[in-house]
């Protein structure tokens, strides 16, 4: 809703909710800033994570481990980056909704901050988006890994064996004549096999080949989301002034540095 004023001045619109939104402004600003601290400091914790890698070595130690439990090393990695994905998704989410409430309202001219405002806009959505892509994928690991175990793990088998026996048995009539009548009876034997066939070294050699995969996959997703947390604080720290006043000292935008 709007008021107009009845004086002879120009009327001025004067919008019933504005102390809210400067309320939920206030709150998206600080929530922002613990944000931005936190991508610092997810980029640096991950440094320690993302060092050199041996595909080779890797694949020697996995393939010395038994390919029918689960591999510890994978599993954990993977928790590690479902996590470090779900958090920078959170930190992205509240700084792209920050930074679409900064934008100002638009007039003509003098727009150069703004520009800066929405290309940094543009640049965490895009990263929210890709670190929501990276997240769909992981829970794949173990479909494809419990299809190739499936080859290697023993197999159960049941198996059915009937025999069938014929006897005559013998009755007394009241005249004292005897007659035969015929029984039949049937033995139902029910046999559980477990059958551990010998696996190709193909096939364990493939489930090796898939966690080495997948370790590296998941390693490559948690390097990119320290990529990206690095290049959106860096845009962030770099441009805070065109950012917080995008038409300048006297514009709007919200003062987050």
């Amino acid at each position: 809703f709007f008021f107009f004023s009845a004086s002879a001045e120009p009327a001025t619109r004067v919008f019933v909710g504005a102390a809210a939104m400067e309320t939920i402004r206030a709150k998206y600003e600080a929530d922002a800033e613990a944000c931005k601290a936190a991508l610092v400091e997810r980029c640096l914790e991950l440094n320690a994570l993302c060092q050199p890698v041996d595909p080779a070595a890797l694949l020697a130690k996995f393939s010395g481990e038994p390919s029918t439990t689960s591999n510890a090393v994978v599993v954990d990695l993977l928790t590690r980056t479902q996590k470090e994905l779900f958090m920078a998704s959170s930190h992205y989410a509240t700084i792209q909704a920050w930074l679409q409430l900064s934008v100002p309202m638009i007039e003509d001219g003098n727009n150069f901050g703004v520009g800066i405002l929405l290309e940094g806009l543009k640049m965490v959505t895009d990263a929210k988006k890709e670190i929501t892509d990276l997240m769909k994928d992981i829970p794949d690991y173990y479909k494809e890994r419990a299809a190739a175990v499936e080859k290697v793990n023993a197999s159960t088998s049941t198996s059915t064996t009937e025999t069938q026996s014929q006897g005559n048995d013998k009755t007394t009539k009241a005249e004292g004549a005897a007659e035969a009548s015929e029984k039949a009876s049937t033995n139902r034997v029910v046999e559980t096999k477990n059958v551990t066939p010998t696996p190709s070294p193909d096939a364990v050699a493939h489930v090796a080949a898939i966690d080495v995969a997948w370790y590296l996959r998941l390693y490559g997703a948690c390097d990119r989301a320290r990529g990206l947390y690095a290049s959106v604080a860096d845009f962030l720290e770099k441009n805070h002034d065109k950012i917080s006043a995008p038409k300048g000292s006297g514009g709007g935008g919200l003062s987050m540095f």
